[in-house]
């Protein structure tokens, strides 16, 4: 099994807008800032999400993907 088989599987480009993708662990990842940042790999986020009694379900926001989508309309 491939990273492309899951980004084709879950059709990760088709919503992901960049934004989503798939690690070379296997894991979703966000990428908030597109090219200009860093990338969360949720499951990691999960796992520490736990150690600190969070339990799912959670709902994680990130504002930055907003941001980046109103700087790309705006210029």
């Amino acid at each position: 099994w491939r990273i492309e088989d899951s980004e084709e599987l879950y059709n990760i480009n088709g919503w992901g807008n960049g934004y989503f993708s798939i690690n070379e662990k296997g894991n979703v990842q966000v990428t908030p800032r597109k090219e200009n940042g860093s990338a969360v790999d949720l499951d990691n986020l999960m796992k520490e999400l736990y150690l600190r009694d969070v339990e799912a379900p959670v709902l994680i926001r990130f504002p930055e993907i907003l941001d980046n989508r109103i700087e790309k309309i705006s210029t």
